[in-house]
């Protein structure tokens, strides 16, 4: 009974020194999940913070020099002119969060311009609709061809988009070799469209931003896209389908190409196959701009949409002060090149 008694009071001595160290461990590791949240955070949104702090200096800058550009009429046009790039930036942040890098997004966004414009039936009530679906189609086609050809051949992504970006530019001349055709007049005139004196578009653009930021960074596919990119082979290695993932991902980003292809039809109430020669590389640089990484993983769409209008209040500013378009061209790719700078030594300091 003695024994038993003080088996009894080592186990209980056992039990509560347990508990304690139980508590502390508890405590220990809700320390540090906090330390790594508030690192996390600051890792992952400080190019995005830095960004829209540029911007908002940007804008007080260019509006020091010219009162007309907080005028309603230039914000609208700012906001036209940005919309399509957005969309292509968008599409390629989720491309570089896998890793990859994908060229041929402007050239998907003329050929769904193009066969937007071809399918389109303006005479008819619903007219609109057959080539809008079909753009949005050819955009999605065009990734998953993109995405196959990446994930499951493992080929290189700039070799591979590159090639492709000459694929979908000559399809694009094949179905509208000079710019021309007609628009859908209603279609047109709801995106050219206003709402309590702000553009319809604008609109549509949170929507797409919402949209896309849910499913980036709430979504099982979101994580995904960011584990593949981060570590393709320990994704791999803990059940992620890293191919379908990335097959995924690149038809995410045909589509939102498309989207940006749509718009430009009904806003140029025409067609233009070579459209989006220049948004590969501007999208590339918007996405850098705005805290995006070439190694994967690190992003967001929110730095995204700043680096978008950051390019495009430039090009807002020159045209105001009345600056050549040579100069402006050359400023582009200046400007473009210390992105990809900048996103380098990105790489270097992760």
């Amino acid at each position: 009974r003695a024994r038993t008694s003080q088996r009894k009071t080592l186990c209980g001595a056992l039990w509560v020194f347990r508990c304690e160290r139980m508590a502390d461990m508890e405590v220990t590791m809700t320390k540090v999940l906090k330390l790594m949240k508030e690192e996390k955070f600051k890792y992952k949104y400080s190019g995005v913070i830095m960004a829209y702090l540029f911007l908002v200096l940007f804008m007080v800058f260019i509006g020091m020099f010219d009162d007309s550009f907080f005028t309603g009429r230039n914000l609208s046009n700012v906001i036209y002119t940005a919309f399509p790039l957005v969309m292509v930036s968008f599409g390629q942040t989720i491309c570089l969060l896998t890793h990859g890098i994908d060229i041929s997004l402007g050239m998907i966004l003329s050929l769904s311009n193009c066969v937007c414009i071809v399918l389109m039936k303006p005479d008819e009530p619903l007219g609109w609709v057959t080539g809008v679906a079909a753009a949005l189609v050819t955009g999605m086609v065009c990734g998953l061809i993109n995405g196959i050809l990446i994930g499951r051949f493992r080929l290189a992504a700039l070799i591979v988009t590159l090639s492709m970006s000459t694929v979908y530019g000559g399809i694009a001349l094949y179905l509208l070799p000079m710019p021309g055709g007609s628009i859908h007049k209603g279609f047109a005139k709801f995106l050219r469209g206003k709402l309590c004196g702000i553009p319809v578009v604008f609109f549509l653009l949170l929507i797409v931003l919402v949209i896309v930021r849910a499913v980036l960074n709430q979504t099982p596919l979101g994580r995904k896209i960011r584990a593949v990119g981060g570590n393709y082979a320990a994704a791999y290695a803990t059940g992620i389908d890293a191919v379908r993932t990335k097959i995924i991902a690149h038809m995410l980003a045909g589509l939102l190409s498309a989207v940006g292809g749509v718009f430009l039809a009904a806003y140029m109430y025409s067609g233009d196959p070579t459209i989006g020669s220049s948004y590969s590389l501007r999208a590339i640089a918007s996405s850098i701009i705005g805290g995006a990484v070439f190694s994967g993983a690190v992003g967001d769409v929110l730095g995204t949409l700043a680096g978008v209008v950051i390019l495009t209040l430039i090009n807002n500013m020159l045209n105001l002060l009345g600056i050549s378009s040579y100069f402006q061209f050359l400023l582009q790719g200046i400007i473009i090149i210390a992105a990809l700078a900048l996103g380098s030594l990105k790489n270097v300091n992760r």
